[in-house]
């Protein structure tokens, strides 16, 4: 599979607070259908998934739904930076 049908998107913010980088186990784009296993590699976060609220830390990871509401609530230890990997979910196909 070509790199560019893998990576989605790095996201830097203007600050170099936050970091994220997406990546998927196949090609093609299937946000709201997708498994996000999600790494934190470096920093401290609030990540909000739904109604929960996680927090984490460098070591730490989170697999998820990406149907409901997530995202980073509050950075609490800077720079933060995450990985996550997304898969299809099983009924996607």
């Amino acid at each position: 599979v070509p790199q560019e049908s893998i990576d989605i998107f790095d996201d830097i913010a203007p600050d170099g607070n936050l970091e994220i980088v997406i990546r998927c186990t196949d090609g093609g784009q299937y946000f709201g259908m997708a498994q996000p296993d999600l790494y934190i590699l470096a920093g401290e976060v609030l990540y909000r998934h739904g109604r929960k609220t996680y927090h984490l830390k460098a070591g730490d990871s989170l697999f998820f739904d990406a149907e409901a509401a997530h995202g980073p609530e509050e950075l609490i230890s800077l720079p933060v930076k995450m990985i996550a990997v997304l898969s299809r979910a099983k009924d996607a196909d």
